[in-house]
């Protein structure tokens, strides 16, 4: 079972890097509009298949023919402007994870990396507590800057540039963010309560196994 989770990851890598190398073409290329406005869409249909359990058969067959429709009838218009589509998937991704970790922020709550640590620790340490905060408030800024900045390099860039920084250098930052997290735990919290996302990952997956 192992073997089979470890090879989806790698080809689920494989396939993310190789939908942006082809974002990224599209972007730099002008006249890929009908292959750009199809990658642009295929984004969008995650959220449909996800949710074709939860909803009656015959929603999700009526959700999947409007969407259809209304793709045919703008097909001409999101040929021409598919990089604005790319800006709002992108865009809205970042605001809503920096917006779903900060509101974790809120008086009276449990910050987001708080209740992944608590999953794994039971009880959660005070010094962990502290820290998991900390880092909520971390990737909270994070986000935010990654859409502020995403959205000033769309306005300020030749769309070339900017297909390189949302593509290729965002998650960059992302990754180093990940690793400089686990970093800073090393330093802070002693070697039994340095949890992080892969042990909470991990229980997660047994628990699903």
């Amino acid at each position: 079972m192992s073997w089979w989770r470890g090879a989806g990851m790698l080809a689920a890598a494989v396939v993310t890097a190789g939908y942006a190398l082809a974002v990224h073409y599209s972007n730099s290329h002008p006249g890929s509009g009908a292959a750009g406005a199809t990658l642009s869409l295929l984004p969008l249909l995650l959220p449909g298949w996800l949710l074709r359990r939860s909803w009656r058969p015959v929603w999700w067959v009526a959700a999947a023919l409007g969407a259809a429709l209304v793709i045919v009838a703008a097909w001409p218009l999101l040929t021409r402007n598919y990089p604005g589509l790319y800006l709002l998937q992108q865009l809205g991704a970042y605001l809503a994870l920096g917006i779903g970790f900060g509101m974790t922020l809120r008086r009276g709550q449990i910050p987001l990396c708080t209740r992944i640590a608590a999953q794994v620790q039971r009880p959660l340490p005070e010094a962990v507590a502290r820290y998991t905060r900390a880092v909520t408030l971390a990737w909270t800024m994070l986000f935010l800057m990654l859409a502020l900045t995403l959205m000033a390099t769309f306005l300020l860039l030749p769309l070339r540039l900017w297909s390189l920084y949302a593509n290729f250098v965002a998650p960059l930052i992302i990754g180093m963010m990940f690793a400089a997290e686990a970093l800073a735990r090393r330093r802070a919290l002693p070697p039994p309560q340095r949890t992080g996302l892969l042990a909470w990952l991990r229980l997660y997956l047994q628990g699903s196994a």
